[in-house]
């Protein structure tokens, strides 16, 4: 039961981390659509807290320091 049912969940993670790319592409072209500059460092802090690298606090945290850099 080991490696059939290992075999099973990582189609469920690459589709999940497909769902997230696709969320973050939309999200992105929504607000550039906005008139709004997405820089990498913002997708990437976003894709951190959606994956679950970064706690709600901690993505907070680290977004207010993003806001303040230069772009």
């Amino acid at each position: 039961m080991s490696s059939n049912s290992e075999d099973n969940r990582r189609p469920l993670a690459n589709d999940k981390m497909d769902k997230i790319s696709r969320a973050l592409a939309n999200a992105k072209a929504s607000v550039e659509f906005e008139g709004a500059l997405v820089t990498k460092d913002m997708e990437e802090l976003v894709r951190r807290r959606l994956i679950g690298e970064l706690s709600e606090a901690q993505f907070l945290e680290e977004a207010l320091v993003l806001s303040k850099k230069p772009n």
